[in-house]
Formats: structure tokens, C-alpha cells, sequence
């Protein structure tokens, strides 16, 4: 789940950089390469927030990316609409609803991660139509889910 976003935004500035080529052969230079500069400048201050319980050894390569990583569980949701006005990722697991509310207050959402199966708790729709990416990682939890099968198995 977390290796997605990383890869997802590096890729973003990888097709800017590579439009920023591109159009040096056409001379025009100057403008984009500007703007792929600037967008370079902000990757090194992208903020993910995580709003759900999520190990923290999880979240380490995005830190280790770069990444400024915040985690805040259990908030209301005036407090999570606070959260997210300035998030430019989230992280999500069952508990938190990303609504169309919450969407309409977060300026810079561009990416939400669901780290678990299923995405029914986020407005994919709504998400779509802001040009907001929604993913989710459903092999998440298959280890844990084959455990429990053979101990429930061990167990008859």
C-alpha cells in the first residue's frame, strides 16, 4: 500500500520530468522547466496523513521517501476535516468515511490509500470528478488471514 503512493507520485514527477525533455527540443524550455523544478522543490514537503490505526513500521518507507508522514487516529470528524485541508495523501482503514464533505475541504488531496480490501468507505465517485486517485492494497492481510485458516484447522 505504501510502496503504491510512493510509486505513484514518483511517477508523476518522472512524467513531468521526462515532458520537460521532451519540449526542449521544441524551445520551450523555460516555462516547464520551471514548473518541473517547483514540483520537485514540493515533492521533499508532501504530507500524508493517516487517519486510522496503520503500524508504524508500515509507514516507514514513505518517511524514509521523504515523505512528512502525520498519524492521528479517532478524531471527529471536524478534527479529521482540519487534518485535511493541508494532506496531500491519505491513509485510511475501515473505520474512517472519506465523504464528499471531507473532499471538498482537503485543497490538496491527490491520493487516498486504503490499506486493507474494499474501498466501500470512501466516496469513490466524488473522489473521481476532483481528480483524486483512490487505491487500495487487498493482499493486505492474506498471511494473516492463512494463520488463522491452519489454526482454526490445528485447532478441530
Amino acid at each position: 500500500m505504501v510502496i503504491f503512493f510512493v510509486i505513484i507520485l514518483r511517477t508523476i514527477t518522472t512524467m513531468l520530468l521526462l515532458s520537460r525533455d521532451k519540449l526542449q527540443k521544441d524551445n520551450r524550455t523555460i516555462h516547464l522547466s520551471i514548473s518541473c523544478r517547483l514540483f520537485w522543490l514540493c515533492m521533499n514537503d508532501i504530507k500524508i496523513f493517516v487517519a486510522d490505526d496503520v503500524n508504524g513500521k508500515k509507514l516507514a518507507p514513505l518517511k524514509e521517501a521523504g515523505f512528512s508522514v502525520v498519524k492521528e487516529t479517532k478524531l471527529t470528524p471536524e478534527a479529521l476535516a482540519e487534518r485535511f485541508k493541508e494532506a496531500d495523501g491519505v491513509i485510511v482503514r475501515s473505520a474512517t468515511k472519506i465523504t464528499t464533505d471531507l473532499m471538498d475541504k482537503a485543497r490538496k488531496l491527490r491520493v487516498i490509500g486504503r490499506a486493507g480490501a474494499g474501498i466501500d468507505n470512501i466516496d469513490v465517485k466524488a473522489a473521481t470528478e476532483r481528480g483524486i486517485v483512490v487505491m487500495n492494497a487487498p493482499d493486505g492481510n492474506t498471511i494473516t488471514t492463512a494463520e488463522h485458516t491452519i489454526a482454526i484447522l490445528v485447532s478441530m
